[in-house]
């Protein structure tokens, strides 16, 4: 009979998942998991196989193909036998590998997410990927696969009993008075109650939707994979009649040229709208945003699953963003700054979403809503100056590139143009650039709370970072050759949380020097002279 998990709710919680030697495999649905996984992966060299092979004739692509797709199955099936893992009173240890066996140990007290993912075939198999980081640098555990009720009561063990494994004592002596002193071996902090329910934060809305065709990221993935295809056919060769593309030709032209061009507009914006909702839908269909034991779980996916959660006291800050385009109709997203979780510490809470959600949501994350309504401090006109010429450098470059062909190129061709045409990119640039500097200055500030450091900032995407007092380390102040002569600086606020730094550019002196002081009294007042 297999072992079965301890829950939050067992005498002993902490004891350790055994069988025999005390080590677990993986379950055996695994063994289905990854050979159709490697086989997915060998698709690009089954193709190559198939048409290296045909060179040589169709029976060594009739036994080339087979045997390939049936050595990647067989490497599949290798992880099953070779990959263990337990919990002890203190640790996970995970161990894997054949030729280089590798063991990976995680004290339980160091467990600092678990977040569940599932394909399709995870669902259809009732399988999780449970991917456990511990705040070293990007390493996890992963046990991929377990089925979904393990995972889920793998992750709450991980998450509620977490505290309890910082001491060696175990839980506390029963009739223990929880508001007295800790003292030696007796945990300072009692998990919440594994029946207390999660508060939702949000969930997901269809009207969010509107939303998707405005994520210009997302534009831009199509773009490339459109253009990879279209290379990706030109190595086709096809067999077309000169006299069917004459005809298409004029046809087109009897149809009208005006009529042909706002069809394809229309037709490539109606595209635009189904492919970007359906990309919406597909990736956060299902979202829940919810707080419990001292975490923020995220769950979302259509067809994919992923649940992600972060423990609330490695959160030191938050970060909207709010492109261009997302704006215009009042959309934003959010994300966490955190300590050893996530991706560079930062991790997607919220979809493009109506910017009150995203603040609000903000707000309850941080237990406070004042960071997310503050004026900033705007840096002063010599900080716009600085933004202006930072933009006007492209029109300088532009204008150099121009006059270069104009008086190179043309000649080493015996050719001659007008310079206006080569200078015409540059001055299209020059209100472009106005405009990109002045929305630059618009989101460019600063503001200090009772408890957190504001930073606005951003060209097209305007962005507010919110990181708590607490979570500040060090400063660091900047200062290049242009800056010292209008007497700014970029100040920065190191953590461990988040890209490790927050950054405000182009910051008065004095400024400055006053923000680090507020913020942080202790450690840079004694650097201060009068």
């Amino acid at each position: 009979m297999a072992p079965t998990l301890p829950t939050a709710t067992s005498p002993s919680p902490w004891v350790t998942i055994s069988d025999d030697d005390g080590w677990l495999r993986l379950d055996k649905r695994k063994l289905l998991l990854d050979p159709i996984a490697a086989l997915r992966q060998a698709i690009v060299p089954l193709i190559a196989v198939a048409l290296g092979a045909s060179n040589f004739g169709g029976i060594w692509v009739v036994v080339g193909v087979p045997v390939v797709a049936a050595f990647a199955a067989l490497l599949g099936l290798i992880p099953w036998f070779t990959t263990r893992y337990r919990i002890t009173e203190s640790q996970l240890q995970f161990r894997h590998g054949v030729l280089n066996r590798s063991t990976q140990t995680a004290p339980l007290d160091r467990v600092r997410s678990v977040d569940l993912e599932a394909t399709v075939l995870h669902r259809v198999l009732g399988m999780r990927k449970v991917q456990i980081g511990t705040g070293v640098d990007n390493e996890r555990i992963v046990l991929d696969a377990v089925t979904t009720e393990r995972a889920e009561e793998l992750r709450r063990l991980l998450l509620t009993q977490r505290g309890a494994a910082a001491t060696s004592a175990g839980p506390l002596p029963e009739h223990a008075d929880e508001t007295a002193p800790a003292e030696a071996g007796v945990p300072t902090e009692v998990p919440d109650s594994p029946d207390e329910p999660a508060e939702e934060l949000a969930h997901f809305r269809w009207s969010w939707v509107r939303f998707a065709p405005f994520n210009v990221a997302r534009l831009a993935i199509v773009a490339a994979a459109i253009g990879f295809l279209g290379q990706f056919a030109s190595d086709f060769e096809v067999d077309i009649d000169p006299s069917d593309v004459e005809r298409t030709k004029e046809s087109l032209l009897a149809f009208g040229v005006a009529v042909l061009v706002v069809a394809a507009v229309i037709g490539g914006v109606v595209l635009w709208l189904l492919i970007s909702i359906a990309g919406y839908v597909v990736q956060w269909f299902g979202l829940t945003l919810t707080r419990s034991h001292g975490s923020l779980h995220m769950s979302a996916g259509l067809l994919s699953t992923r649940s992600i959660s972060v423990e609330e006291k490695r959160v030191r800050g938050i970060e909207i963003i709010e492109p261009l385009l997302m704006r215009v109709v009042n959309g934003a997203e959010l994300a966490t700054l955190a300590t050893g979780v996530g991706e560079g510490g930062t991790t997607k809470i919220l979809p493009q979403c109506p910017t009150p959600v995203a603040e609000r949501v903000a707000g309850q994350v941080l237990g406070d809503q004042h960071p997310m309504r503050v004026l900033l401090t705007q840096h002063g006109p010599a900080a716009r100056r600085r933004r202006h010429v930072a933009q006007q450098w492209t029109t300088l470059f532009l204008a150099a590139i121009g006059v270069g062909i104009h008086q190179v190129i043309l000649p080493l061709n015996d050719t001659s143009a007008p310079l206006w045409w080569f200078l015409a990119p540059a001055l299209v640039w020059i209100p472009i650039a106005v405009v990109l500097a002045e929305l630059a200055y618009a989101h460019l500030g600063h503001a200090l709370t009772d408890d957190h450091l504001v930073a606005g900032h951003g060209v097209t995407a305007r962005r507010r970072t919110v990181l708590e007092i607490d979570g500040i380390i060090g400063w660091a102040v900047q200062q290049n050759i242009f800056q010292r002569r209008l007497g700014l600086v970029t100040l920065v606020a190191t953590t461990a949380a988040g890209d490790e730094h927050v950054t405000l550019e182009d910051v008065p002196e004095e400024k400055a020097v006053r923000l680090a002081a507020s913020a942080t009294p202790t450690f840079v007042r004694p650097f201060l002279t009068d």
